[in-house]
């Protein structure tokens, strides 16, 4: 499914991320592209450094819901959007762990 408004990225966000799929989560990043680390709050910019944050957390094996909050459209080719997420995920030894 293609995104036709913002908020359609993250739905597709969390679909890539329920299946696994990390090459589709991190193809929905421009190619300089920010992504701050929840747990850290660390700034990681590019695919490089945003796939190797996306494959720690999918082997958690996470499961997101969302809410979308607020959608700005800049110059109408980018947008930032404005969610909740609430997500859970499975330690390496299968124990549930809320992220």
């Amino acid at each position: 499914m293609p995104a036709y408004k913002p908020e359609d990225c993250d739905i597709l966000l969390i679909e890539a991320a329920h299946k696994g799929d990390l090459e589709t989560a991190v193809a929905l990043y421009e190619p300089n592209a920010s992504f701050v680390r929840a747990d850290t709050g660390q700034v990681v910019v590019g695919p490089a450094a945003i796939r190797e944050v996306f494959q720690s957390v999918l082997a958690l094996k996470p499961k997101y819901t969302m809410e979308v909050k607020a959608v700005s459209n800049g110059d109408g080719d980018l947008a930032l959007t404005s969610t909740t997420w609430s997500v859970t995920g499975v330690e390496a030894d299968g124990n549930p762990l809320p992220i």
